[in-house]
């Protein structure tokens, strides 16, 4: 690993004030795994850590785990068996059992928020890079040498340990306690709770944790516990194996970065919150393999229907086809507004198509409610809210407009992924020649999606995927380049200053944005000072 220096820190030393105020917080009776005790065994005046485990939790299956690394790392012929936490023993008091392990300075977790309230950002590209490689030691050791899969690697079960290059950071951490003792909260005369201590990080090693869920290697069944790290096999229903603790470990490294948690489901066995789920990695990766979905047919049925069309409606902002408005009837038979768009005779865009299927004209996901291929053309509804948030509210007979068949599994991504749900419209300001290119100037309606807007990120514009090319956030507006071959794809090419197009932000800063603010401000109801307090645990937990 690397030094608190080379982490990024600043001094992370507070005045006696902070240490009051973040030391309200207190842990109760063991209810779950994460309670520590710093320990020294009087024979050898070494220090250890207990680990109670939870009440409710059988621990043999864990101290087994545990009991079946140990003479393989003790071996130490693999690297990466020198970055697990073995179980140095296990003792029983009362109706709990407790782990003893070597000591540890913090999770990551924890050595993260430090971070983040040092600096105000996570780790950087080599620290995350370093951390990576040292923890791919880990698991590699443990699927080619122990035959087991983590399936709970994060940063709560990653840890910061100690080891000579630590310094006297044990010796120090007890002297401290002799001289200025933790506070307490006496609960009743049998049950004293203590604070827990604050700690600057030192150099140390890399130490994978927490194997009470771990499964034995080959093909498993069933859920894993934290639903964030969920691999796809894991949320269709799939059979899973070794692969989805390299997924966990890929997602460990973007929330490193400081970006929280990169996909953000909310609950287990929720179709709503699965399929939230799936779109965020869809988005990120594009569509799921047919091979996937053919091994979780039934689940996937949920999603996809027989010829994998997308029920999570996705689109890439690549313009399939140029229409135009050939009716427009804004009080037809069901009292609300219809288009009709004709397409070209030689048009391909209805060949699958399926009454209640999903185009994207401008930018805006609408359903088809009727259609014919010969001459083609297909007719959709338009909610009043669609018009009053979009641009299609001033289309006319004859507009051209953009069209996008929402994607399936077999599509061969390009642009980025789209919604079709517009947040805004944008005027264009200025359309400058450059060359054989055209550059476009916008202004939002909504200012407030310009904190979404950055430079050569993506922005949808009428449906079409576009490079933002520059950013002006204090006089409000964007620019995009059209080149000589997209001008002939695209309606946005013949607008001029003084017209509208719907505008979608990239959806993963939305994501990025939510992900850093419950990061920050305490997600699922948590508030900032609960997540400061966390801080107080920092890897030795309340001692009771």
């Amino acid at each position: 690993m690397t030094s608190p220096k080379k982490m990024g820190f600043r001094s992370l030393r507070m005045d006696n004030s902070t240490q009051c105020a973040l030391a309200r917080f207190f842990r109760s009776a063991i209810k779950s795994s994460r309670n520590w005790d710093l320990a020294r065994q009087q024979q050898d005046r070494k220090y250890v850590a207990l680990k109670a485990l939870p009440r409710f939790w059988s621990s043999e299956l864990t101290i087994k785990r545990y009991k079946q690394m140990a003479p393989l790392i003790a071996k130490a012929d693999h690297p990466g068996g020198q970055r697990i936490r073995g179980m140095l023993n296990s003792f029983t008091v009362g109706e709990n059992d407790f782990l003893v392990l070597s000591p540890v300075q913090m999770s990551f977790d924890d050595l993260l928020l430090l971070k983040l309230m040092a600096s105000g950002r996570g780790f950087d590209e080599d620290f995350v890079k370093a951390v990576t490689r040292e923890l791919l030691l880990a698991v590699d050791f443990l699927h080619a040498e122990v035959d087991i899969i983590h399936t709970q690697i994060h940063a709560t079960n990653l840890f910061l340990g100690v080891d000579e290059r630590s310094g006297n950071f044990l010796e120090e951490l007890a002297e401290a306690e002799f001289a200025y003792p933790s506070s307490r909260r006496i609960v009743t005369p049998e049950h004293t709770v203590y604070a827990s201590t604050i700690m600057d990080p030192r150099e140390g090693p890399l130490l994978l944790s927490s194997f009470s869920l771990a499964r034995c290697g080959g093909r498993q069944l069933g859920t894993t516990e934290m639903l964030e790290i969920c691999s796809p096999e894991v949320v269709l229903r799939t059979e899973w194996s070794f692969p989805i603790d390299i997924w966990s470990v890929g997602l460990l490294a973007w929330k490193l970065f400081g970006m929280g948690s990169l996909f953000t489901p909310q609950y287990w066995h929720d179709l709503d919150s699965d399929a939230t789920h799936l779109a965020q990695m869809i988005a990120v990766l594009g569509p799921p393999p047919e091979s996937l979905l053919r091994r979780s047919q039934k689940r996937s049925a949920q999603f996809w229907d027989e010829k994998a069309h997308n029920s999570i409606i996705m689109f890439t902002g690549i313009v399939e086809e140029i229409g135009v408005v050939s009716e427009l009837n804004p009080n037809d038979e069901t009292g609300g507004t219809s288009l009709k768009i004709s397409l070209p005779e030689t048009s391909n865009l209805l060949a699958d198509c399926n009454l209640g299927d999903s185009i994207a004209i401008n930018g805006v996901c609408l359903t088809v409610t009727q259609f014919e291929t010969s001459p083609p053309y297909f007719k959709v509804g338009v909610a009043p809210e669609t018009l009053r948030i979009t641009n299609l509210g001033s289309l006319a007979q004859d507009s051209r407009v953009n069209l996008e068949r929402a994607v399936r599994a077999d599509t061969r991504m390009g642009g980025h992924f789209v919604q079709g749900h517009v947040d805004t419209t944008a005027t264009i300001l200025a359309v400058t020649p450059d060359g054989n290119a055209l550059t476009f100037r916008f202004g939002p309606r909504d200012a407030a999606v310009l904190r979404y807007i950055v430079y050569k990120g993506y922005v949808a514009l009428d449906g079409t995927s576009l490079t933002v090319t520059k950013v002006n956030d204090e006089e409000g507006w964007w620019e995009v380049m059209l080149i000589s071959y997209t001008q002939e794809k695209v309606v946005v090419a013949g607008k001029k200053p003084g017209d509208t197009v719907n505008v979608e932000v990239d959806m993963m800063a939305k994501y990025a944005e939510k992900s850093l603010a419950g990061f920050l401000s305490g997600s699922g109801g948590v508030p900032l000072e609960k997540m400061v307090e966390r801080i107080v645990a920092a890897g030795l937990g309340g001692k009771s």
